[in-house]
């Protein structure tokens, strides 16, 4: 049995500064993985790529879906979302796996993205340099991210830098 929660209101938890900030999923906060410098740098490249195709990009901005908020690393609209958090599916959202990620709870918030209507659902994993892509076969690995709306497309090398 894990430790009982406290059922906390959207409101309330869209009021509340948290020093490290949780996610809201059914009235429960959600502790979120620390990142380290691999994360950070995977992020950045993919906030630099995505920006340079002339999209809006958030990092970490809370997104309100239908029974949740979850706090994707990176999220892109084609222009900037209106108000303080969106409530609207963006273009993509991707997710930087951290070490203590758990696969059961990565395909969780993925399949709630893709219930969401999210199109490009991109899981980067900076351990092994992979990349995969979320849709109606579940998880798959990919050898490029691909965004056809914008004519873009990123490999590995793209997100992570040249291998050693």
């Amino acid at each position: 049995m894990g430790m009982a929660t406290a059922t906390i209101s959207l409101n309330e938890y869209l009021r509340t500064s948290y020093e490290w900030e949780p996610e809201w999923v059914a009235g429960e906060l959600v502790e979120r993985e620390m990142s380290d410098v691999s994360h950070s740098d995977a992020q950045t490249s993919l906030l630099f790529l995505l920006n340079g195709k002339g999209v809006w990009v958030g990092a970490c901005v809370r997104l309100i879906m239908e029974d949740c908020v979850r706090i994707p690393d990176l999220m892109a609209y084609p222009n900037r979302p209106a108000g303080d958090y969106p409530s609207q599916p963006p273009l993509v959202v991707a997710e930087v796996l951290s070490p203590g990620d758990r696969l059961a709870d990565l395909k969780t918030k993925c399949r709630e993205y893709a219930a969401f209507g999210i199109p490009h659902i991109w899981v980067v994993d900076p351990a092994d340099r992979s990349l995969a892509v979320y849709g109606p076969m579940g998880l798959m690995p990919v050898s490029q991210l691909n965004l056809p709306e914008y004519q873009a497309s990123f490999i590995a090398d793209d997100v992570f830098g040249p291998a050693d």
